[in-house]
């Protein structure tokens, strides 16, 4: 396993990371790590960017942040099993259902009209053309609540294996992962822009 370590205090070692926050008054003692959010590219953690456009994108408040512990260096979301956003996670299901959802529906079609909430004309039509594109997008329609339960079962699975291991996040070199802020942050700043 490939580590990377942040030190605080060794000149050649500091970079500086950005975090977006529409908290006007973060701190290290106020820090909510959500696992609700679409975007758990390494599980449910307190996210920081080397990319302040980037830091943008998630809050109106931007913080330099600094920190420090062991961080699993990876160069990409595959190699370690994740899916990155929900709608790439979805991307991926959906490629999963539409090839089996047709076999299934012929199968049983009055249990998946109902469970599809399919009308009467749109089950034979979706039938009669073989239209696997539809009933796929119905599948995630009728359970986005429980695809979205499995996406961040996988993604807040990963901090667990990770925290195992004995890392305090991961890092792709433009985020980072921060699982436990309250013992790796040494110092949040809010800047102005």
């Amino acid at each position: 396993m490939k580590s990377f370590t942040a030190f605080l205090n060794e000149e050649e070692s500091i970079t500086t990371w950005y975090h977006g926050s529409n908290n006007r008054n973060l701190s290290v003692n106020n820090i909510v790590i959500r696992d609700d959010s679409e975007r758990m590219f390494y599980g449910d953690a307190f996210y920081v960017t080397d990319d302040i456009s980037l830091a943008r994108l998630d809050g109106k408040y931007i913080y330099k942040v600094q920190f420090s512990g062991n961080f699993y260096k990876t160069s990409s979301l595959e190699s370690i099993k994740s899916f990155g956003t929900f709608k790439n996670f979805l991307s991926i299901a959906f490629k999963e259902i539409k090839r089996d959802i047709l076999d299934k529906v012929m199968g049983n079609p009055s249990y998946w009209q109902i469970k599809l909430k399919l009308s009467n004309k749109l089950i034979k039509e979706v039938l009669v053309h073989g239209d696997s594109h539809t009933l796929a997008e119905k599948y995630i329609e009728a359970n986005l609540d429980e695809l979205f339960d499995r996406y961040a079962d996988n993604q807040m699975g990963l901090r667990d294996a990770f925290e195992e291991m004995g890392y305090d996040g991961i890092t792709d070199g433009i985020y980072t992962a921060i699982y436990n802020p309250e013992t790796c942050v040494k110092s949040i700043e809010k800047i102005q822009l």
